[in-house]
């Protein structure tokens, strides 16, 4: 059953990521944003999404979301923001380093609030949870 639960996480997080991927290297909208929203918050909102789901993957892991799990999914994503936004470009996007600097923003966002609730969930003796 575990298995079974661990694979569909994998699932489903694949596939927010590849949603995540292909929204990003569409070609840009014609419209352009109202003024009152940031091209940086709309970053900072999907990183912390991208942390939130790399998170919950990982919570079935056996031991748990650990400090080097959780440094290691952090990592993993601020790699992948480079990623995204070096591959841009070949999708008539650019390449803006404060759009990756808002994506490290919202890894660290994501990866803490999961964290966080993580950290809230009952304890049990199979599994050790943060700290």
């Amino acid at each position: 059953m575990r298995s079974i639960r661990r694979r569909a996480r994998t699932v489903i997080w694949a596939l927010f990521l590849a949603t995540a991927f292909v929204a990003t290297h569409l070609p840009p909208p014609a419209l352009r944003l109202p003024p009152d929203l940031s091209d940086k918050l709309l970053h900072v909102a999907g990183f912390s999404a991208l942390g939130i789901m790399t998170i919950w993957r990982m919570g079935d892991v056996p031991r748990g979301i650990t400090i080097r799990v959780l440094a290691l999914s952090f990592v993993g994503l601020v790699a992948y923001g480079i990623f995204d936004e070096a591959t841009q470009p070949y999708f008539g996007r650019t390449f803006d380093l404060l759009d990756w600097a808002a994506d490290i923003g919202g890894a660290a966002v994501g990866t803490a609030i999961a964290a966080g609730c993580y950290r809230c969930l009952p304890r049990t003796e199979e599994s050790s949870r943060l700290g």
